[in-house]
């Protein structure tokens, strides 16, 4: 944040119920920073919206910029929010994955890449004004982990969720290009896909809450383009599986040409093209435990969403 060129602001670092020496870190950022930064520490891990909550409810400013420990701010990022702030009640930023990690990505990154105002307000890079967060009453806490699952499952939604309430009271908000943010890029792990994939358990409830929501989906029945070909190419290979003529094993791995056309040139596998082959089974595995997270959450929440 030194390198803002908007100079007067207070920064605000909440600590998340840490158990490591992240509360002596943060004091020594605070004692040594060259402008107002204040740390505000949750007694016990509360999840994303808490934090959240906390960080705003401490702020004294009228305007309230949000961005993550796993981001870097640009230059004009502070003072290009502020500017949408004048004419808007909030703003979205634009995030893109960090040039500097470039080297990082592979099939499985998880990478935020957002160039448009996309309909999911991801919290990395959003400014409200106060005002508007007190009318909401901020972020809804309920959205978080899981606990009553055999495993804590790890959601996300409470800033889609945010910015939906603000939409549907007639708050006017826009996108703002000129605020950036580079965003970590992850590690490329099969693990780490599937971790990610458990991640879209909170959607089907989202949609049940904003209707509208349904049109940022492809065909407003699907969270991604990839996942009706991935549906058909699980259909294909149970064809090929079974005893049968060959022209049935045939049609079966036809089915499989509209998923490997997707994970090859639309939504593509980061890596080259003869990787990109040899890896469409394990993308289609990852891909369909997502579908079926989404088929689970959709059946709870009387909802659909594949």
């Amino acid at each position: 944040m030194e390198g803002q060129t908007a100079r007067h602001f207070e920064l605000i670092l909440v600590d998340d119920g840490s158990q490591d020496d992240t509360p002596s870190v943060l004091a020594r950022l605070a004692a040594a920073a060259p402008f107002a930064l204040r740390v505000e520490r949750l007694a016990t891990n509360s999840g994303p919206a808490a934090a959240r909550n906390a960080g705003w409810q401490a702020a004294r400013a009228p305007l309230i910029a949000f961005t993550d420990d796993d981001c870097v701010p640009q230059p004009e990022w502070l003072a290009a929010l502020l500017r949408g702030l004048e004419d808007a009640e909030f703003v979205q930023g634009r995030t893109i994955p960090d040039p500097a990690q470039a080297q990082r990505r592979g099939p499985f990154s998880h990478i935020i890449n957002i160039e448009e105002e996309d309909g999911y307000y991801a919290t990395c890079n959003m400014a409200y004004q106060h005002t508007l967060l007190d009318k909401l009453g901020g972020f809804d806490e309920a959205i978080r982990y899981r606990r009553d699952a055999r495993r804590p499952s790890p959601v996300y939604g409470e800033d889609t969720d945010l910015a939906w309430r603000a939409l549907e009271t007639g708050a006017r908000g826009r996108f703002e290009p000129d605020a950036l943010v580079f965003h970590d890029v992850w590690p490329s792990t099969f693990v780490a896909r599937l971790h990610k994939a458990r991640r879209v358990e909170t959607l089907p409830a989202l949609v049940r809450r904003h209707p509208a929501l349904r049109a940022q989906m492809y065909g407003r029945w699907f969270y991604q383009s990839y996942h009706p070909p991935a549906l058909l190419a699980a259909a294909g290979t149970a064809v090929m599986l079974r005893r049968g003529p060959w022209w049935r094993r045939a049609l079966g791995l036809a089915c499989w040409l509209p998923y490997a056309d997707n994970r090859m040139h639309r939504q593509p596998l980061w890596t080259r093209r003869r990787k990109q082959v040899a890896l469409l089974p394990a993308a289609l595995a990852a891909d369909l435990v997502e579908v079926a997270v989404l088929v689970r959450a959709s059946i709870r929440e009387r909802t659909i969403l594949l």
